[in-house]
């Protein structure tokens, strides 16, 4: 009877560590930018509020143009956002950038750097052009809890003045990572795993 038990309980503790953490996707919640050039005025493209959650598609001005920005040949010092989560990611991610251009895409090319960040220390992961809308993926493994989008349209157009007046337009950034197996499955097959033990002890005297 016991041996029985035993080996339910190593079949039913293997089948819930096994089972795969299911994805999620997290649109950002928090933004902090640092406005770059020809970002003046009252525009709403200049409300950083509109790149936080998922991508709209609503055909208006819901959207943040980063601006263009600068390079003194150590740093940029503006015309990029940093987006937060409420949350830390850890192991293998996959990000996306959902970018807004009316008209045109390829008489306004738009250029941008992604960088993962964790305790203001950051990473380039990816280098985006604004040739599609979405789909422009970045992926990472290790621990973030910040995605910095940075303008650099000048410097892959080699030109101070290039058509894009504003720079890259974040539409939505979004991050897909598993979601960890809840506490109590954990907990689950830690004491199946325990019974099983107890049962080839028991065995043994």
């Amino acid at each position: 009877m016991f041996k029985t038990l035993k080996i339910g309980a190593v079949c039913l503790t293997a089948l819930v560590l096994a089972v795969p953490a299911s994805a999620s996707t997290y649109w950002a919640t928090g933004v902090d930018w640092t406005a770059g050039d020809g970002t003046g005025g009252t525009s709403p493209r200049y409300d950083p509020s509109n790149a936080l959650g998922a991508p709209t598609n609503s055909g208006g001005i819901d959207f943040l143009s980063l601006g263009l920005s600068d390079y003194d040949g150590s740093t940029y010092s503006k015309g990029y956002a940093d987006f937060t989560f409420g949350k830390t990611f850890k192991g293998k991610a996959t990000g996306e950038v959902f970018e807004i251009t009316w008209g045109n895409r390829g008489g306004y090319p738009e250029f941008a750097k992604v960088f993962v960040g964790l305790n203001g220390v950051f990473t380039d992961v990816a280098d985006i052009v604004n040739s599609v809308a979405s789909g422009l993926q970045f992926n990472y493994s290790g621990e973030f809890d910040t995605v910095r989008i940075l303008d650099t349209t000048r410097f892959e157009t080699n030109d101070q003045t290039p058509r894009s007046t504003d720079g890259f337009d974040v539409d939505a950034v979004g991050v897909t990572a598993p979601v960890p197996l809840p506490p109590a499955a954990l907990a689950l097959g830690a004491a199946l795993a325990g019974l099983g033990f107890v049962g080839r002890r028991r065995n043994r005297s």
